[in-house]
């Protein structure tokens, strides 16, 4: 929670940072403004705002402002939503039920806080980022549009390539950049923003779609092995061990989790 901050970051405070991130702001009380990149824009109650803060930038109190900030890592919320924009704006009220469902959520969310199992908060955790997700794709008004840049598109279309063909077991850079035309090293120079590997964006895409599967109850007569090759594992004791790294749980505990919820 912020109260009346003038914040100036640099691009050498954003070089000291270990990951990017986005803030996901919820203006409470007066308007406070935000330069970037040359611009003013002003975050007014009553709205909610998803903020890059990979980008220098400068806050400025005029009135004393209040807002609350949910903090998600950039590298996470990129491989759901692919090129985002520096900032995005979820006009509040009567018209806009999906975003007024993610405030609800968030609202809910905070006041359940300490959950007494860790897989408990994790389950919360993706469950705000997948709606987050669904409302960027499906209604959000960008407050910069979109670079259109030939490397963004060829980004774009490698993503749709990976998620269409997760299944492929021996998806690789080489099998990737011959598939789309590219060469192996231009296709490393793409992503190297995102602060990931080409291999790391398909295993953490990999991993996403399997706890999808595990918390749909049509794929509940799916065992967990099935679903490990379903998502392009070759190893089901390599996919259970990833999972967990990413997640903190094993898939049959996020299968067994969505069973009581």
């Amino acid at each position: 929670r912020f109260r009346g901050h003038n914040i100036h970051r640099t691009a050498r405070n954003i070089a000291r940072m270990k990951q990017g991130f986005y803030s996901l702001a919820f203006p409470r009380e007066n308007p406070w403004t935000m330069t970037q990149k040359g611009e003013d824009f002003t975050l007014q109650p009553g709205n909610m705002y998803l903020l890059s803060n990979t980008v220098p930038y400068k806050s400025c109190d005029k009135e004393g402002y209040d807002t609350f900030n949910v903090i998600i890592p950039s590298r996470i919320l990129e491989n759901l939503v692919p090129d985002l924009a520096l900032r995005y704006i979820f006009p509040l009220g009567p018209a806009n039920k999906k975003a007024n469902i993610l405030h609800d959520f968030v609202k809910s969310f905070y006041r359940c806080l300490p959950f007494d199992k860790e897989e408990e908060a994790l389950f919360m955790e993706n469950s705000l980022l997948n709606l987050l997700a669904f409302i960027l794709v499906e209604n959000s008004e960008s407050i910069e549009a979109n670079d259109s840049s030939v490397k963004l598109a060829h980004r774009r279309r490698v993503l749709d390539y990976i998620a269409k063909d997760l299944n492929d077991e021996f998806m690789s850079p080489e099998s990737i950049a011959r598939q789309n035309g590219l060469s192996v090293s231009y296709l490393h120079r793409i992503f190297k923003p995102s602060g990931a590997t080409v291999m790391e964006i398909i295993r953490e895409k990999r991993l996403r779609k399997a706890y999808q599967l595990l918390a749909k109850p049509k794929f509940a007569g799916l065992s967990v092995i099935e679903i490990a090759y379903m998502v392009g594992f070759k190893h089901p004791s390599d996919f259970s061990r990833a999972y967990k790294r990413m997640y903190g749980f094993s898939p049959r505990e996020t299968r067994s989790l969505h069973e009581k919820n």
